[in-house]
């Protein structure tokens, strides 16, 4: 999100362009793949980061170890979904505040 408007939405995928390959990825998740899909300024941005089971649960979306420090410095202020199904904004899940 930028502002009320929704920049970019996005779903994991399994190819990982070659430029992202480096980094440790095994599959391209749903914080780079909206990132790069997003043509506008990179001020302001908000995520929000959702996982659904097949029944349509809220499950775990939190950005990994990998994400989080790219996620940090772009976004400003990250809100993923928990396994309780709950909506929370990112703090000190790995020991560092965001």
């Amino acid at each position: 999100m930028r502002g009320d408007e929704m920049a970019s939405i996005a779903c994991n995928a399994f190819e990982v362009p070659s430029r992202y390959a480096f980094m440790g990825y095994r599959s391209l998740h749903s914080e780079v793949a909206a990132l790069m899909r997003w043509r506008g300024q990179k001020d302001g941005l908000r995520l929000y980061n959702f996982r659904f089971n097949n029944a349509g649960d809220l499950k775990l979306a939190c950005p990994c170890k990998i994400c989080l420090p790219w996620c940090e410095s772009v976004f400003d202020s990250i809100t993923y979904s928990t396994n309780e199904g709950r909506l929370v904004r990112l703090e000190n899940y790995y020991g560092d505040s965001v």
